[in-house]
């Protein structure tokens, strides 16, 4: 593991997840989410704020990594109406 023992970043995004703080979620995982997790939960704060266009541009490449899962498909029909 790393060092420093401090919080994970699923563990912080998750605490700014429960507050329904999603400025901090952007924060911490712009140009850094790499899981389906991460990258749903960059997607979901930009749709909650009402920037569509990060949301899409984060859903393609959602699409291309995990093309096949449910979410993916269920992005595949949003993104087919853009």
């Amino acid at each position: 593991g790393g060092g420093g023992g401090g919080p994970s970043l699923d563990d912080q995004v998750r605490q700014c997840v429960m507050r329904g703080d999603n400025p901090c979620v952007i924060r911490l995982l712009e140009g850094r989410a790499r899981t389906q997790t991460q990258m749903a939960q960059l997607i979901e704060a930009y749709r909650a704020r009402g920037q569509t266009n990060q949301a899409i541009r984060h859903m393609r490449t959602f699409v291309q990594r995990f093309a096949g899962t449910p979410r993916a498909r269920s992005y595949q029909q949003i993104l087919s109406r853009h």
